[in-house]
């Protein structure tokens, strides 16, 4: 522990020097974070290695998510509902990705599947076209007193046909502004991943994110929303709302810190690079956990670790650019 501390005191110490030695602060910083990525996605289980295998990827890691995530299906492939995070994987990685398209979509269909919900989920984030759902299962899940379960299959079924097409958007707009705070977090989640939000509405989203209760499972997911949605990173709602978000850094909830890591990767800025790095060694272990003798390594804490590793490299990567550029 106190090793780490050392560490992050000297990063902290150097970030702001020059950085254009081969082992610079950024430099050891990106490949301590991608160090922990590859020690996740080898030696940690279930959804830990699913989510390291996904940062992997969308960084383009020279990293074998295929080989390894195949394995994975050989052995725990009927395992409900880890199977759906692994086929969402191989769909990622496979050369005939169709067929892990097929397996996740049967789940779905499946009203008996107790992981349906995590397979329409998947189809949902994979940006499936929503053809694959039959009027009848669509009405029977629409008029169902299953909220998370709608909720979901609301946002699989916003995914545009075709891609020169537009999401269609107006239910996840109705359950954003509605009461229910289930609603509120799967339509803010929804609105993000279709990468899509009406510009004169995003005041009106701020302040809903703003004003959301601190307890409510919703407030890291309006906050994320309105921050990767934001038309300038300057004016006062985005500092609140940025404030806000980094006011959970030290949240007794798991989603909230991952959720914070992704939002970071996104809108983060150098001076948020020692907050990521903590996370990546969890010098703060989430607090319900740490009568464990090693909190750090509760999947909990391993999970955000790899979010916050995912952060770093895409800031650095960012300010690499920036300075290649100028």
């Amino acid at each position: 522990m106190r090793t780490t501390y050392l560490f992050l005191l000297l990063y902290s110490f150097f970030l702001f020097s020059s950085c254009g030695e081969s082992h610079s602060p950024l430099k050891q910083a990106s490949e301590a974070a991608e160090k922990k990525l590859s020690l996740l996605l080898h030696h940690y289980p279930e959804w830990v290695k699913v989510h390291a295998a996904e940062f992997i990827l969308d960084l383009k890691l020279d990293l074998p998510v295929d080989s390894i995530l195949k394995k994975e299906n050989e052995i725990n492939g009927k395992k409900l509902p880890y199977r759906i995070g692994i086929w969402r994987v191989l769909s990622q990685t496979d050369e005939h990705p169709q067929k892990w398209i097929n397996k996740i979509t049967s789940v779905a269909l499946d009203t008996t599947a107790s992981d349906q919900i995590h397979a329409i989920e998947t189809l949902a984030k994979l940006q499936v076209n929503p053809d694959w759902i039959s009027t009848s299962l669509k009405n029977d899940i629409l008029n169902g007193n299953d909220v998370r379960l709608k909720s979901i299959t609301q946002w699989a079924l916003a995914i545009p046909s075709a891609k020169n097409k537009k999401p269609q958007i107006d239910s996840l707009l109705n359950m954003l502004f509605s009461n229910d705070v289930t609603k509120k977090q799967i339509a803010a989640l929804g609105l993000k991943k279709l990468n899509h939000f009406p510009k004169d509405q995003w005041k009106k989203l701020a302040e809903l994110a703003l004003d959301e209760d601190e307890n409510s499972t919703a407030k890291i997911f309006l906050l994320s929303a309105a921050l990767a949605f934001a038309p300038d990173q300057n004016n006062s709602f985005f500092k609140k709302l940025k404030e806000s978000l980094l006011a959970l850094r030290s949240s007794f909830n798991k989603t909230q810190r991952y959720v914070l890591c992704e939002t970071l990767a996104e809108i983060g800025k150098e001076e948020d690079l020692p907050i990521l790095m903590d996370l990546v060694f969890m010098t703060n272990p989430i607090i319900s956990i740490e009568t464990l003798e090693s909190p750090q390594e509760h999947p909990w804490n391993i999970d955000v670790s790899g979010a916050a590793a995912y952060g770093v490299i895409k800031i650095v990567r960012s300010l690499e650019k920036r300075k290649k550029e100028n």
